[in-house]
């Protein structure tokens, strides 16, 4: 479709161009160059038809599917004693009236959710998600209707996409949910515990009941595993700020405390507090790691920074404070670290 729309928008700046010099040559055009203008004018239709078509009418066809959608359901509501398979019939009917509309064909995938209906909810997303690439959520929303089909388990493959989408979205919280789910019920559950710390760590918009929910699923987990192992490796920072900067920081601006490899741009374990803390010490750990399997490993090289920023973004570089220290190899045990926060 893009492609489609690029190439009528092209011609139709090509065209364009050749009006504003049309007049300039007027006077040197022969009666033979005539054809030459026709083509013009034909170029100029087929552009503009391209652009209507792909561009400017999407919206409207979008809508329309959506009417399409509005009018089965009002059409329910006024005939509720259709059976079952009339109901799973009128739906499949529905679902190839509107194929051409991939946020409808998405809208649809969840009212399949909402019957229960999780393989023709992931059909509607997988289709949705061809026709629009760029749109991350309906990739996401494909894995969530597997899980929710499969009690919470992924497959190997959809767990390696899901991981992929993470790292590329590291604030999408509807699939760090999703994978601390699929490691919960796979009996992976340090892992799980891992997804669900952060959760509670970064998103923001969690409401006290869902803390409070996360927070009952962790220590289920750690019912589980017994035998979990607290880690021996503790990188334990002492921040400060620099009194330079002190007027920059406000009480409420997030610190984020982190120790990655230099190799590596994904942090190996963080923490967040906050700025009215300051100066404060904070031990990292594998158990905050951020990605499974990607801990810090005793004889390895690492750097540690801290973070100040207002937004609460830790991936925003725009008004940040920093500080970090000089590369260090941690071993078993506690390794201490003082950082002065003073680059701006």
């Amino acid at each position: 479709m893009m492609t489609s729309l690029t190439i009528g928008l092209v011609v139709l700046i090509i065209v364009a161009i050749g009006f504003l010099l049309l007049p300039m040559a007027k006077s040197k055009i022969k009666p033979s160059k005539w054809p030459a203008m026709v083509a013009i004018l034909l170029l100029s239709g087929i552009s503009i038809g391209l652009y209507s078509y792909w561009g400017a009418s999407q919206g409207l066809r979008h809508r329309q599917a959506f009417n399409e959608i509005d009018d089965f359901f009002a059409e329910f509501a006024n005939n509720k004693n259709q059976t079952k398979e009339q109901v799973l019939n009128n739906l499949s009917t529905l679902e190839d009236k509107v194929a051409y509309s991939h946020a409808a064909l998405a809208r649809l995938g969840n009212v399949y959710l909402e019957l229960g209906m999780h393989d023709k909810a992931i059909d509607c997303f997988v289709k949705a998600q061809s026709m629009a690439p760029e749109i991350v959520d309906y990739q996401v929303q494909a894995i969530y209707s597997y899980s929710l089909g499969n009690q919470g388990q992924l497959p190997q493959e959809l767990r390696l996409q899901a991981q992929t989408l993470l790292a590329l979205y590291p604030q999408n919280f509807v699939l760090m949910n999703l994978l601390a789910l699929d490691y919960y019920f796979q009996g992976e559950y340090a892992d799980a515990m891992l997804y669900w710390q952060k959760l509670i760590d970064y998103d923001q918009s969690l409401t006290p009941e869902r803390k409070t929910v996360i927070e009952n699923a962790i220590a289920k987990a750690k019912q589980l595993a017994p035998e979990l192992k607290v880690a021996n490796i503790v990188v334990k920072v002492t921040v400060s700020l620099d009194k330079q900067l002190a007027e920059k920081v406000s009480p409420t601006d997030v610190v984020y405390i982190y120790v990655k490899s230099p190799e590596q741009r994904m942090p190996l374990a963080v923490q967040k507090r906050m700025a009215h803390e300051l100066p404060i010490t904070v031990e990292l750990t594998n158990q905050q790691q951020m990605l499974p399997n990607m801990g810090m490993k005793a004889g390895e090289k690492v750097e540690v920074f801290a973070k100040v920023t207002a937004s609460g973004d830790p991936l925003t570089k725009e008004g940040t404070l920093r500080g970090e220290s000089q590369p260090l190899v941690v071993n078993y045990g506690i390794n201490p670290v003082a950082i002065c926060i003073n680059q701006s």
